[in-house]
Formats: structure tokens, C-alpha cells, sequence
């Protein structure tokens, strides 16, 4: 009777050690897998947001070098038509 006790013992506790371990070790994987998950969405979201400020800067400059070129331009050929204006004003 005590060595029939004790073989359900013993069986009991490797069960309840394997339902443990078992347990322990899912949760360690959903959390592995939550952490991982939060870090990449976390690193896209960064990386999506760099890219877009630096595109956002790109435009933001070639719009800004167009815009000064075309000034200047401009207030070259309004410069070349006041020269060429000068002389019929000085008859």
C-alpha cells in the first residue's frame, strides 16, 4: 500500500512538474512573441516616420531650390527688359 502511494506521489509530481514547465514555457513564448511583435511594430512605425520627415525635408527643399531659381529668373529677365526698356526711355 505505502509503495503504491508513493508510485502515485512520484507520478503526480512529474505530472504536475511537466504541467508547470509546460505552462511556463507557453507563456514565455506568447510573451517572447507579444514583445517581439510590440518591437517591430514599434521599429516600423519609426523607421516609416524618419522616412517620411526626411522625404517631407527632400520636397520641402527641391520645392524651396525651384522656387528661388525661378526668382531668380525671373528677376533676371525683368533685369534684361529694364536694360533693353532704358535707351527708348532716355530718347
Amino acid at each position: 500500500f505505502a509503495l503504491a502511494t508513493i508510485l502515485v506521489l512520484a507520478i503526480v509530481l512529474v505530472l504536475a512538474i511537466v504541467f508547470a514547465l509546460a505552462i511556463v514555457l507557453i507563456l514565455a513564448i506568447i510573451f517572447a512573441l507579444t514583445v517581439i511583435l510590440i518591437l517591430a511594430v514599434v521599429f516600423a512605425l519609426v523607421i516609416v516616420f524618419i522616412l517620411a520627415v526626411v522625404f517631407a525635408l527632400v520636397v520641402v527643399f527641391a520645392l524651396a531650390v525651384v522656387f528661388a531659381l525661378a526668382a531668380i529668373f525671373a528677376s533676371a529677365v525683368a533685369f534684361v527688359i529694364v536694360i533693353r526698356l532704358l535707351p527708348i526711355y532716355n530718347k
